[in-house]
């Protein structure tokens, strides 16, 4: 909690989020923000409840949890609805980005209807299994960016981070045998919060088509990663998932 309150100190655009959410939604994001949301591990604390396990998975009802880290919750695709809606914004904007520019540039994302072959990389540029989740190829410059998203509870923001650094730095380097290429992690936390490393690093993704991120963009991410996670949170004890459309 303290590492929390650490970084919104310098999280402007996440206290001014919070402020303009509506009330149901503000009390849920400022209870989550200091652990105080009814969790059975709460409950159980507080002397409420006997039990501290999820009803879906068995373990320790956390707010950790509920909004990262149930088993059942991933296989639902319950926190990839929250990492794609967020995408899909980001996806949004940067595609509207390359529209006004001057730029020759493609972008793909996985997500329906911006894919190549059912991934995001080229073929012709390198067949892989792999599928970052964004891909801008500026054919000209002979150019290829990878941005990774990742939506971890706050406190795993660096590990998530590394973590996925990890993960595509081989592809990266087989990519620049043959094309310049840049590689982007970046980590939206679950309740909303925006670093500023990771602010730098989303500016970044508008850089490489010489454009400046929208008006509101850091705000709408904060609300969308906040409204998506309320939407975990109130079907926590709901045993299916069956929310298809992106906020």
């Amino acid at each position: 909690m303290l590492q929390l309150l650490e970084e919104e100190k310098f999280d402007l655009t996440w206290r001014s989020t919070i402020y303009n959410l509506p009330k149901g939604i503000l009390s849920f994001a400022v209870r989550a923000s200091i652990d105080a949301l009814p969790t059975f591990c709460n409950l159980a604390t507080w002397g409420k409840r006997s039990s501290d396990r999820c009803k879906l998975c068995g373990k320790r009802e956390t707010l950790h949890h509920v909004l990262n880290h149930c088993s059942v919750s991933l296989q639902q695709g319950r926190y990839t609805f929250r990492h794609n809606a967020i995408l899909k914004h980001i996806t949004d904007s940067i595609q509207d980005a390359i529209d006004l520019s001057q730029i020759t540039a493609t972008l793909y994302a996985d997500i329906q209807g911006h894919t190549t072959n059912g991934g995001t990389l080229p073929v012709h540029i390198l067949p892989t299994t792999q599928k970052p989740d964004l891909v801008t190829y500026l054919r000209e410059q002979n150019t290829i960016h990878i941005q990774e998203l990742t939506v971890p509870f706050e406190q795993n923001i660096k590990t998530s981070h590394d973590r996925k650094v990890n993960k595509y730095a081989a592809l990266a380097a087989d990519l620049r045998t043959g094309i310049t290429t840049t590689l982007t992690c970046f980590e939206i936390g679950s309740r909303g919060l925006i670093t500023p490393d990771n602010k730098s690093r989303l500016r970044t993704l508008f850089h490489v088509v010489k454009s400046k991120p929208p008006k509101n963009f850091f705000k709408d991410i904060s609300r969308i990663a906040i409204l998506s996670s309320y939407a975990i949170w109130n079907a926590r004890h709901e045993p299916n998932w069956d929310s298809d459309t992106l906020l």
